[in-house]
């Protein structure tokens, strides 16, 4: 975290520690809540490459159990496309933080099973925890300053272009990732998910989620949190990463009937092989709605590709089945036109949801849309997974402008479809 003053992150990661308290208990399967999952996911980060004391984004991974995993790390552009893939081994009851802007120049999480860790120097062993071999990071944990080591040919700056909507040049020469905002900032998602060897794999890779030799485990021992922060203004938002439970695939539920709606459906023929349940698909909060911007992360229904830099990719543009905003009266103030969030991840105005007459308002976002050219899950198929998160603005002489989680209405394994005007 070279990028950030010092001071600064500690006091946020203090703040972060509220969202990191381990729990034990386990919620419904489909329910969005904060106990330990298989899969992690960070909806949204943005790091500004013309100030390295600009914007960037903290993630924060935990280990909730005493048993050693192995935490399989994949960057996505803000178009749905893989563009950085690396592994991060944690001890139980570890934890471990890395700024997205170090990500990008090539330095990556420093960890080590203990097979490439014998002298417990990299990734210690506390007195309750286990460390373990993992042969299959031989070779490739730690990883060298400098390096992307998946996909094969990406390198620190393709990487930064990919993530930029500018063309790569080593790796899918000439071809674009993700969208060219213009202003020379990097976007898009994290995911992380709890697996059983180091890999270069992705979601829809023939081993990835194939019961039952699949890389990915039905562990749930995984929280995290993540930060969105410019210290030169004190700017920040921070909310828990989305812990997303599995179970095995021998096990009666929603999440391991074929046709039904997974995290990973879209790459796997919604064969129910990841064994991921799904976000939901409707949202509530309110806020400055003139000011706040919102967070949101959306699923594509597609596996995405680069494509020519110019052209959009298949899905786009995401649709919704509609929005809804209200007064501090009650009054209904109406809907926003067109596709606003019609992307896979995206940092918005919440003004694009509708006008709001005064300050404070509400606003609803379903998000539900069936996509044509992409793969729909059988048992709903404009069901749609999303996440909103609202950034509010600094107010008046306050020297931190906060944020928190939209309300989710439902979840996509029984979609709603619900807009409050209708």
């Amino acid at each position: 975290m070279s990028s950030f003053r010092y001071g600064f992150v500690l006091a946020i990661l203090a703040v972060c520690a509220a969202f990191l308290v381990p729990q034990t208990s386990r919620a419904a399967i489909g329910a969005l809540d904060d106990t330990p999952g298989s899969t992690l996911l960070f909806p949204y980060f943005e790091v500004d490459l013309g100030d390295p004391a600009g914007r960037d984004t903290v993630l924060t991974l935990q280990n909730a159990s005493a048993t050693a995993m192995l935490a399989h790390t994949i960057v996505w552009s803000d178009e749905g496309v893989a563009s950085a893939i690396f592994d991060i081994y944690l001890t139980g009851y570890d934890i471990i933080s890395f700024s997205m802007r170090d990500v990008l120049n090539g330095t990556l999480p420093l960890t080590a099973s203990d097979g490439q860790d014998p002298a417990d120097t990299i990734s210690p062993q506390g007195p309750y925890s286990q460390d373990i071999n993992f042969a299959s990071c031989t070779g490739r944990l730690p990883y060298a300053p400098g390096t992307i080591p998946a996909p094969a040919g990406m390198t620190p700056a393709d990487l930064r272009n990919a993530l930029t909507g500018a063309p790569t040049s080593g790796i899918a020469a000439g071809m674009c990732w993700g969208r060219n905002v213009g202003d020379g900032r990097a976007r898009g998602y994290v995911t992380t998910d709890l697996v059983s060897f180091c890999s270069d794999l992705k979601p829809g890779d023939a081993g990835y989620a194939d019961v039952p030799f699949a890389a990915l485990t039905a562990q749930n021992s995984l929280l995290g949190s993540f930060i969105i922060a410019t210290p030169a203004t004190s700017e920040w938002f921070v909310d828990s990463a989305l812990s997303l439970e599995s179970t095995y695939s021998n096990d009666p539920s929603p999440i391991t009937t074929p046709g039904n709606y997974t995290f990973y459906g879209r790459y796997n023929g919604w064969n129910a092989g990841d064994r991921r349940e799904p976000l939901p698909t409707t949202w509530v909060s309110q806020g400055e709605l003139d000011t706040s911007s919102l967070i949101v992360w959306r699923d594509t229904k597609t596996n995405g590709q680069p494509h020519a830099c110019g052209a959009d990719p298949a899905y786009y543009p995401l649709g919704q089945e509609g929005f809804a905003t209200f007064s501090p009266d009650s009054s209904y103030g109406g809907a926003g036109a067109g596709t606003p969030l019609a992307n896979a991840a995206q940092l918005a105005p919440a003004s694009v949801l509708g006008p709001v007459s005064g300050k404070l308002g509400q606003f609803f976002a379903n998000l539900n849309t069936s996509v044509p050219a992409g793969s729909n899950p059988p048992s709903d198929p404009a069901a749609a997974q999303s996440y909103v998160g609202v950034a509010r603005a600094q107010l008046g002489e306050q020297p931190v402008a906060s944020g928190h989680r939209a309300v989710p209405l439902d979840k996509a394994l029984n979609a709603q479809h619900f807009i409050p005007h209708n």
